[in-house]
């Protein structure tokens, strides 16, 4: 039986059909409703706005509604108090939110208790000076200001919160993120499909279109890899799809390699499609010190290139799994990319690496369990 107090309340950032970017924090809030559930509370659910509730939240023991927590005004924020109030919530799970907000002062009085914060922001950050640190460290200590728990999407995170953030260190968890298994896919014959010509080895990136991710660099790499050091065996394969689609495709047409780059836009199932894939590349300019689809090209096999920038290229392992580029430098990653082509044993001993640290490290039934025993720590 189920009581009336003590709830959870997970907020959404975006509209309930926003799935591409919360694919995994609607695991993560299934997972903690089902923990609350258990022991006998409800787990309320907050969307911004409500058009088509994915299937999982649909089905699980999650109560939907529409709330949006990121408004501020007036009218806004007595809809949040009165929300938190009515429904007894004493634990609030945030994602992205400051580690310290003056509004946690009106959610405590609305009755929370303890309010999570799981960081999934990704990017470097600039190390604050000493009168930025000191108000930082200052706005932690304030009554009721500050949340109780910061996860961090990686360790990396956690460390920027700490160092850049100035959050305290027993306030700071992680819970590095993971894929889920995968049972018995099948290998797509991605060059049938798209119309590849077969002797092409195919290089691939899975992101979303956004300049952040350093589609239009990938670009420029294949062009000099085809125009300068004549290399004629490459195809470039990008997955995804967003506002800057338009722009890569501009960008290839520029460089005259349209020919060799296909757009493949959305891909519900990007897996199988990875698996006859033969190297990915992932140029982004910030990550969580990596992100989802480097594990996913490792987890199919795929030697992984990266830049030097600590907020991507976390989960490779230089010449073991994959390989590091000075980021921003053409020519370097250009030779990188090169030294797979020539070297085919090399890249395939680099992919069952990648393979087995995925196995070993990277899965996401560990992060569900760093998940729930840091939110154990913080409610206790």
């Amino acid at each position: 039986m189920r009581t009336s107090e003590n709830n959870l309340l997970l907020v959404a950032n975006w509209d309930s059909s926003t799935g591409y970017a919360w694919r995994l924090m609607e695991g993560f809030w299934i997972m903690l409703a089902v923990h609350w559930c258990q022991a006998g509370k409800e787990a309320y659910l907050v969307y911004p706005s409500i058009s088509d509730i994915p299937k999982k939240i649909r089905v699980s023991s999650i109560k939907v509604d529409a709330i949006d927590f990121k408004r501020g005004d007036i009218t806004s924020l007595l809809k949040q108090y009165r929300y938190i109030a009515d429904n007894q919530v004493t634990t609030i799970y945030l994602s992205d939110y400051p580690g310290y907000y003056w509004r946690y002062i009106i959610y405590r009085l609305a009755g929370a208790k303890h309010i999570i914060v799981h960081n999934h922001a990704p990017g470097m950050r600039s190390r604050p000076g000493v009168v930025k640190r000191l108000l930082k460290k200052l706005a932690y200590k304030l009554p009721g200001m500050s949340a109780d728990g910061i996860i961090g999407a990686t360790d990396y995170v956690r460390k920027r919160n700490i160092e850049i953030g100035c959050a305290p260190e027993a306030k700071c968890y992680s819970a590095p993120n993971g894929v889920a298994e995968q049972m018995d896919s099948q290998a797509e014959n991605i060059k049938e499909r798209y119309k590849i010509p077969v002797e092409k080895k195919i290089l691939v990136t899975t992101s979303r279109a956004n300049k952040y991710k350093g589609i239009e660099f990938a670009l420029e790499v294949l062009a000099f890899l085809i125009k300068d050091r004549k290399v004629n065996n490459l195809h470039y394969l990008f997955c995804g799809d967003g506002p800057d689609i338009d722009s890569f495709r501009q960008k290839a047409a520029q460089l005259k390699i349209e020919d060799k780059v296909t757009f493949a836009g959305y891909v519900k199932n990007v897996y199988p499609l990875l698996l006859s894939c033969d190297m990915a590349i992932h140029p982004s300019n910030g990550e969580v010190g990596y992100s989802l689809s480097i594990l996913e090209y490792m987890q199919a096999g795929l030697p992984v290139i990266v830049p030097d920038n600590p907020s991507v290229c976390g989960a490779t392992l230089d010449a073991t799994d994959g390989l590091i580029y000075k980021e921003g430098d053409v020519r370097d990653a250009a030779e990188k990319i090169e030294q797979l082509l020539d070297q085919p044993e090399l890249a395939r001993e680099m992919g069952e690496q990648a393979k087995k640290r995925i196995a070993d490290e990277y899965m996401l039934a560990n992060t569900h369990t760093k998940l729930l025993e840091a939110v154990a720590s913080i409610i206790k």
